[in-house]
């Protein structure tokens, strides 16, 4: 529920105010390539989320699944769970919608 509060709301909100703040006169969808290059970000929270996290609270194969490959831990818990990268894409729209129509 926390990451799914964070990229939903949190992080289209924060590009939104950030993106009018500082870069008011640019079309923030020129920015998308960069946001979407920060993907590795993500693999990193998701790694330090799972560490934290007790074994009751996740798959048994997430630890086997991340040493072999984070990128295969990552798809497999897309479908078994919450899919961040999916998620990521939709509050980047969001983003442009609130920046195109600030309150």
């Amino acid at each position: 529920a926390g990451v799914s509060a964070h990229i939903e709301a949190d992080l289209p909100r924060a590009l939104a105010e950030v993106h009018l703040d500082r870069y008011p006169n640019r079309d923030l969808r020129e920015f998308r390539p960069d946001y979407l290059r920060l993907a590795p970000v993500f693999t990193v929270a998701s790694d330090r989320l799972l560490a934290d996290l007790p074994r009751s609270h996740k798959p048994w194969w997430a630890g086997i699944a991340g040493r072999f490959n984070t990128q295969f831990r990552d798809a497999l818990l897309a479908r078994t769970g919450y899919d961040v990268a999916r998620h990521r894409v939709r509050s980047f729209e969001r983003a442009v919608e609130l920046a195109a129509n600030p309150r």
